[in-house]
C-alpha cells in the first residue's frame, strides 16, 4: 500500500473512541526468483480480499485483539482520496498511477487503547494497479508524500514525523516508514506507527503496527510483510481456499461511503452513512423505511434497544431515534466526534 494516512486516521478513531469511553465511564533475505509475474493476469476482488493476513497468523501477542469491522474492507479510490491529508494531490496520484482497488483488515485492542499502553492496532492491506510501473511509482511517491505532509492535520489528526527506513528486500521492492501522529480528542494523544510497504508485480502490500510507546518493532513489521507477500503469492497460485460466496438479496445505495455496520431488529436494518444520514431499511426487500439527517459523517455503528435506535455522529452528538418512525427522541452533545458504537456507552 502507498503510505497513506488511512492507518493514522484509523488509529486516531480508536483512540478518540476510547477517550470518550473512559470519560463516560535484520539481514536481508534472499528472494527466490519467480518464473513469471503472477500478477499479470486478472485479479478479482475476492482474490484481493483473501490476500490479507488473518488474525490467527499475526502472532500470539495479538491473540486478544478483535476485528475492527468499521475500518476494514474494500478501499475504493474515493475512499483513499477522502482519507488523504492532501486530497487534491491524492486524486492526481490515483489517476496518474492507475490504482484500481484495495482491501484491508485491521485488528484492535480496546483495552490497550483505553490504558494507552503498548500496541493497540495492527493491519495488513493489498492494493491493485493497472500495471507494475504504476504500483512502483505509487510506492515511491507515497514515501515522499508522507515526508512532505509532516505538520499537516486531517480530522484532528496531525502527522508529526515521517522517517524512512530500509526493511530489506521484500518481493520486487520495498520501503518502510516510522510515523508519529497525534490526535486532539479533548486532550492531545501521541502514538507511533511502523509501516512496511512492498510491491509484487502490480500489487502493493502493506502492514502497520500502532503503539503508544516508541518500542522498535521494525523487525516484527518486516517479518509480517514477508508473511503477507507469501500469502499474496499463495492466493495467486490458487493455494488458498476461497470464502463461501454469499447470495445477494438486495442492495441499497446511500449518498456516501458506508463505514458503519448495520444493526438489525424487528425486520429492519439501521445503518449510517458518510452522507450524514441514518437509514432504516426493510431487511426483506431493502426498501427505505425512513432516514434521519445528522450534521456529520456517521462512522459509529447503531444499536437498537426497546424500540430506540442509538447512534453517534461526527457532529459530536449521540442520537436516540424512534425505531419505527425515525423521529428524534433526544440528542446528547459529547464535545467531540463520535466513532465508537453505542453499545460501548450503554454497557
Amino acid at each position: 500500500m502507498k503510505f497513506r494516512c488511512r492507518y493514522l486516521l484509523t488509529a486516531a478513531a480508536l483512540i478518540a473512541a476510547c477517550l470518550l469511553l473512559a470519560a463516560c465511564g535484520g539481514e536481508e533475505e534472499e528472494e527466490a526468483e519467480a518464473p513469471a509475474d503472477l500478477t499479470a493476469g486478472e485479479i478479482t476482488d475476492e482474490e484481493l480480499s483473501l490476500m490479507v493476513v488473518p488474525l490467527s497468523e499475526l502472532g500470539s501477542q495479538y491473540a486478544d485483539f478483535e476485528f475492527y469491522e468499521d475500518e476494514s474492507g474494500f478501499q475504493s479510490n474515493e475512499d483513499i482520496i477522502d482519507a488523504a491529508f492532501d486530497e487534491e494531490d491524492e486524486a492526481g496520484d490515483v489517476e496518474r498511477f492507475g490504482r484500481v482497488n484495495g482491501y484491508g483488515e485491521d485488528y484492535r485492542s480496546v483495552e490497550a487503547a483505553l490504558e494507552r499502553e503498548g500496541a493497540f492496532l495492527i493491519g495488513t492491506a493489498t492494493e491493485l494497479y493497472e500495471d507494475a510501473d504504476g504500483a512502483s511509482g505509487d510506492l515511491k511517491d507515497g514515501v515522499e508524500d508522507m515526508q512532505r505532509q509532516v505538520g499537516m492535520t486531517k480530522e484532528d489528526v496531525t502527522l508529526e514525523d515521517a522517517e524512512e527506513f530500509d526493511p530489506g528486500r521484500i518481493a520486487d521492492e520495498s520501503a518502510g516508514l516510522l510515523l508519529t501522529g497525534s490526535v486532539a480528542a479533548g486532550q492531545e494523544v501521541r502514538y507511533y506507527m511502523t509501516v512496511v510497504g512492498f510491491r509484487r508485480g502490480r500489487l502493493l502490500g502493506s502492514v502497520a503496527i500502532a503503539r503508544f510507546d516508541e518500542e522498535d518493532v521494525r523487525e516484527e513489521a518486516e517479518a509480517l510483510a514477508r508473511k503477507l507477500d507469501e500469502r499474496i503469492t499463495a492466493v495467486l497460485r490458487g493455494e488458498v481456499e476461497p470464502r463461501p460466496t454469499p447470495t445477494l438479496f438486495w442492495r441499497f445505495e446511500t449518498g456516501g461511503r458506508v463505514r458503519s455496520s448495520p444493526a438489525v431488529a424487528d425486520e429492519a436494518a439501521y445503518v449510517g452513512s458518510n452522507d450524514t444520514c441514518v437509514y432504516a431499511l426493510d431487511t426483506a426487500t431493502g426498501e427505505e423505511r425512513w432516514r434521519f439527517k445528522t450534521g456529520g459523517f456517521i462512522v459509529s455503528s447503531a444499536a437498537v434497544v426497546d424500540g430506540v435506535v442509538y447512534v453517534g455522529s461526527n457532529d459530536s452528538y449521540v442520537y436516540a431515534l424512534d425505531a419505527a418512525t425515525g423521529e428524534e427522541r433526544w440528542r446528547f452533545e459529547t464535545g467531540y466526534i463520535v466513532h465508537s458504537p453505542p453499545r460501548s456507552w450503554m454497557g
